[in-house]
């Protein structure tokens, strides 16, 4: 990588960093990831995820989201009653 190249890329990671900080969910957005799990079929998953080696990554984010989502559900369940 020469110079030219390292600043830019450099550059670029910096700003990556900001747009990175600025990034957040919803609650919204979470339940929505949360139901696009639920979207996608076993065919899906042989046929995208396993061939390109995202299906652990694929498991573990879900595993992470359900437990915030049903945590959220549960807090607003106990206000309720």
């Amino acid at each position: 990588m020469n110079t030219k190249e390292k600043k830019e890329f450099d550059k670029w990671m910096l700003n990556q960093k900001v747009l990175a900080n600025n990034f957040k969910l919803s609650v919204e957005d979470i339940h929505n990831l949360y139901d696009m799990f639920y979207m996608i079929t076993w065919q899906d998953y042989e046929k995208v995820f396993k061939p390109n080696k995202m299906h652990k990554w694929f498991e573990e984010f879900f595993d992470r989201l359900e437990e915030v989502c049903l945590d959220e559900l549960n807090n607003k369940m106990k206000k309720e009653v």
